[in-house]
């Protein structure tokens, strides 16, 4: 290990030392300086992603309107249905009665 010999070495040794800091402390701080601002843009340009695709996606109003939709849709057939197996269940009575009869004679 070499030992300063005389108080310039020592001097100039600390000053180097200073001055090596201060240096590494403004590129330490340029550095992180420029990650967060690459965070940053990375950040925000996920949110726009995330509130576009909110944008895209169905609202609960929406669901709630095709929902309705929907409902009304398959109420109109169930009610064909069941008035179509009503006139069904009436001819069958009617033919019954009218069977009834031709047997009774």
């Amino acid at each position: 290990m070499l030992m300063p010999k005389k108080i310039d070495d020592i001097v100039t040794k600390k000053y180097l030392e200073d001055t090596l800091d201060k240096r590494f402390a403004k590129q330490s701080q340029a550095i992180v300086y420029a990650v967060t601002e690459v965070v940053d843009k990375k950040i925000d340009a996920l949110a726009l992603k995330v509130a576009k695709g909110f944008e895209d996606t169905a609202r609960k109003t929406d669901m709630d309107q095709q929902f309705k939709e929907v409902n009304n849709k398959l109420n109109k057939i169930e009610n064909l249905i069941i008035i179509d197996h009503k006139k069904r269940i009436e001819k069958l009575e009617t033919e019954m009665k009218e069977l009834k009869a031709m047997l009774a004679m």
